[in-house]
């Protein structure tokens, strides 16, 4: 056990490298694999970024994995509805569940905790991991102190507090406290993590005029640019509490607009390509096992995806447009268009598999004659 404290030491002795594109999408999809075995439903996978965490651990990377909240009736144990991974340079995938998890991960990854400046880092690497659950909402610098314990030891205590998002998204409230105690050796004892941080409400219904008047500011900064609103009764019926805009899209060749969605909480994010916009769809939409409900998920695409296409007007998407057929092992395969008025030789379209367990598997997109 001394060994491996002294080789940990003068691994974090020297300045910590940032990690590359290269291994941020390795260890990401390494934590896919790990849902995929676990057959989780789809989930937003992605690096955490932190200095606290890098220089507390760094042979580890860390990856948040977010679930929708429609799909958190149907998460394998013991998985939440947000999460945290380590991976370490051994390519191992580690879930960090609970506080008695993070501090199982102190006592056999961190180094011996000698001083309060020790202490005092580590309160903020805990927190730094507690806020992560909540990538889209900032915190402020954590506020540590440090103490003895009066048998030895040395007690961090330390608060985050929520603070106000960048985007202009609503932000959440209340505070996350983490108490760290180590005994006279430096090894962590006891770990105790207060979270009363609360998310921004989200809306369960459809969205309304306000609701859209309120979202498209939010929209706007997250293009960079105007926006247009192209939310219809058809839409936010398929998708209650969305939000929808059209944003240029310079930076793609094959479609002329990018899609802004603001989330039930508030959240932008633009999806500029056919494949981002079906993942959000796909993410957000009821649990796809039927047919109607995988009708349902591609009228919904197709009928947000003409918008990346301003110059055409298409017709409203039919039933007779879109082929559901179940095929082996509880499989579909599907294949769906939408046509533009007056010209059937135009049309944008997709096709693929729904698994059994309502992943989507491989697909394509088509825009017959539509490229310009």
């Amino acid at each position: 056990m001394r060994f491996a404290f002294f080789t940990l030491f003068l691994f974090t002795a020297v300045a910590v490298a940032e990690p590359t594109r290269r291994d941020i999408k390795g260890t990401e999809l390494l934590v896919q694999a790990e849902l995929d075995e676990l057959e989780a439903p789809l989930a937003d996978v992605a690096y955490v970024p932190s200095a606290s965490l890098a220089a507390m651990f760094p042979k580890y990377l860390f990856v948040g994995v977010h679930f929708p909240e429609s799909s958190t009736a149907d998460l394998p144990k013991p998985l939440q509805w947000s999460n945290i991974y380590a991976v370490g340079n051994d390519g191992i995938a580690r879930l960090l569940a609970t506080p008695e998890d993070v501090l199982d991960f102190f006592k056999s990854e961190a180094q011996p905790a000698m001083t309060a400046e020790d202490v005092k880092k580590a309160v903020e690497a805990a927190l730094a991991l507690e806020s992560a659950k909540y990538p889209n909402q900032p915190f402020s610098p954590q506020d540590v102190q440090v103490k003895p314990d009066g048998q030895g030891g040395i007690t961090g205590s330390g608060t985050s507090q929520p603070t106000a998002s960048p985007s202009g998204a609503p932000s959440g409230s209340g505070p996350i406290s983490v108490t760290f105690n180590v005994g006279q050796s430096g090894q962590p004892m006891s770990l105790k993590t207060v979270n009363n941080y609360r998310p921004p409400a989200r809306r369960n219904r459809p969205v309304t005029a306000a609701d859209i008047a309120a979202d498209m500011p939010v929209a706007q900064k997250a293009a960079g640019g105007p926006v247009t609103n192209i939310n219809s009764p058809t839409i936010n019926m398929l998708l209650p509490g969305q939000s929808f805009f059209t944003a240029p899209n310079n930076g793609n060749k094959n479609v002329n607009a990018a899609i802004v969605a603001v989330d039930p909480a508030g959240q932008p994010q633009v999806l500029p390509k056919y494949g981002p916009l079906f993942q959000y769809i796909h993410k957000n939409s009821d649990k796809l096992t039927t047919s109607e409900q995988i009708r349902k998920m591609l009228t919904t695409f197709l009928t947000l995806a003409t918008n990346m296409f301003p110059n055409y007007k298409f017709d409203p998407v039919q039933e007779s447009d879109i082929t559901i057929t179940p095929i082996d092992g509880g499989r579909f395969q599907y294949k769906a268009m939408v046509y533009v008025t007056g010209d059937r030789t135009k049309w944008f379209g997709v096709s693929g598999r729904v698994s059994p367990k309502g992943g989507i598997g491989a697909h394509a997109f088509h825009d017959n004659a539509l490229a310009e």
